[in-house]
């Protein structure tokens, strides 16, 4: 069982005007050369790596004006290889900062963002951590690209553009393009990222549900989630997770062998995937849903999931815990599941 979501893009006509006879005065040589007047956009080029680690699919980018970003390439490319992961929640990345980089202000989004080079030029390096369902190459790709006027690729064009590598910090993606400054561009803070807002699950629709009895909102949300909540029962603990992302977000065969993977269990195909899910119908959608139960020797741990494609993006229900408690919340999962309403006005029933 597999869904596409496809995407269609209009193209705009532009018109003309018919010229009469007027009297002008010539305008400097050195006017005519600029790129405004032969009617040519600025150059932009955009730097990114996208580093997937446990839970999270983490991209570093910088972009804005071509030469700014090339005096700023190597710095920025010594960043990306200075990443270090480790086991610290408070603290889960660290770095070297390249010298000239100021730390700007972190937000809800953001876990780091640095201003590189002189001020005058406005360029911004941001850290954004997304789930693993965030993490499909050629999605990103094309978001970027469509950041920096350029038309979508293929697959079977994503070389000419990114290149892989393992790093320090683990096996990373890197992209390097060059593209021309857009009106959309233009109306975001100064090369903000290469346009932030295009990464961000936060941009969903808001949501309503009913919380089941004995669920606690997580202290600490799930990077990027929508709601996140716990479940405790002496000391053993579930964590529930609401996330949302743009388009397919991977496909439905590929998250559900990311959760296998959490488990301990082999991926499997779509054949065999289909035989284990049952349709689920979440807000007047239809999604799949699935419930995977990991071996004994993996700590018997239980993953119940559902996944819905709704307009045009795709939300992401999770619970995972002790099996056992996982049994005994599973009729309050689904509950809750069922009780989802899209495009509400507010966020989440308290």
């Amino acid at each position: 069982m597999s869904r596409k979501l496809l995407v269609a893009a209009a193209l705009a006509l532009a018109g003309c005007q018919e010229e009469g006879v007027r009297h002008y005065q010539a305008p400097h040589v050195e006017a005519l050369s600029s790129p405004e007047v032969r009617g040519e956009r600025p150059k932009v080029r955009l730097l990114a790596a996208i580093l997937p680690h446990g839970e999270h699919t983490w991209f570093f980018k910088l972009s804005g004006p071509a030469d700014a970003v090339g005096e700023q390439a190597e710095a920025f490319d010594g960043f990306v290889r200075s990443v270090r992961f480790g086991e610290d929640q408070e603290r889960p990345v660290r770095w070297t900062v390249p010298a000239g980089w100021r730390a700007g202000r972190r937000s809800e989004l953001r876990y780091a963002t640095f201003r590189a080079g002189p001020k005058e030029k406005g360029l911004e390096v941001t850290v954004v951590p997304l789930g693993r369902e965030a993490g499909n190459l050629l999605s990103n790709v094309n978001r970027w690209r469509q950041q920096i006027g350029l038309p979508d690729t293929t697959e079977a064009e994503l070389g000419a553009v990114t290149r892989k590598e393992e790093l320090e910090g683990g096996p990373a993606t890197l992209v390097d393009m060059t593209g021309f400054a857009t009106e959309k561009a233009n109306k975001m803070p100064p090369f903000a990222g290469g346009g932030l807002s295009l990464d961000r699950p936060a941009a969903a629709p808001p949501l309503t549900y009913t919380t089941p009895a004995g669920w606690q909102k997580a202290d600490k949300p799930a990077a990027m989630s929508v709601a996140s909540f716990q479940v405790a029962d002496g000391g053993r603990r579930a964590e529930v997770t609401v996330s949302s992302f743009a388009g397919p977000a991977g496909g439905l065969v590929d998250n559900v062998n990311r959760w296998r993977g959490q488990l301990k269990l082999a991926p499997v195909g779509e054949d065999q995937l289909a035989k284990d899910l049952r349709e689920v119908e979440v807000g007047g959608a239809r999604g799949a849903y699935v419930d995977l139960a990991g071996p004994d020797a993996a700590g018997r741990e239980r993953i119940l999931g559902a996944v819905v494609p709704q307009g045009g993006r795709t939300w992401f229900f999770k619970m995972r815990g002790p099996a056992d408690l996982v049994e005994k919340q599973k009729a309050a999962f689904e509950a809750f599941v069922k009780s989802v309403k899209f495009g509400a006005d507010r966020g989440g029933n308290p």
